[in-house]
């Protein structure tokens, strides 16, 4: 006979967001390596709108065949450090699989891209 052992897992319902962090602003757009990385099953992505003003900022997540998976955030930033979570799902809800991703962050004129690993 088989014997199992009891488990707990947890289970996440986090919602993908944008949140400010409390961070000196170097006046700089940065886009900064995301965090844990490989990462399952959410990851943090911290960057950075420069400049004095306000600026239009997207953040999309692309497969490896280039084909886009979620946008982020798409609006208007003042600038600061911020913080974008993703869940590991795509536009519709769905989890993705894993593998590699790239994420882009394009802020005015400049346009900055990443790689990060989902492993499920």
């Amino acid at each position: 006979p088989q014997e199992f052992e009891e488990a707990t897992f947890e289970v996440s319902t986090e919602p993908t967001a944008i949140s400010p962090v409390d961070e000196p602003i170097s006046g700089k757009f940065r886009l900064r390596p995301n965090y844990p990385n490989p990462f399952n099953p959410l990851t943090h992505i911290p960057l950075e709108v420069g400049g004095t003003n306000p600026v239009n900022v997207r953040l999309t997540v692309y497969n490896m065949l280039g084909q886009k998976v979620i946008t982020l955030a798409d609006k208007k930033l003042a600038p600061g450090t911020y913080e974008v979570t993703w869940d590991g799902r795509n536009s519709l809800g769905r989890s993705v699989s894993s593998g590699i991703y790239f994420y882009e962050m394009i802020a005015g004129s400049q346009r900055f891209i990443r790689k990060m690993f989902l492993i499920r």
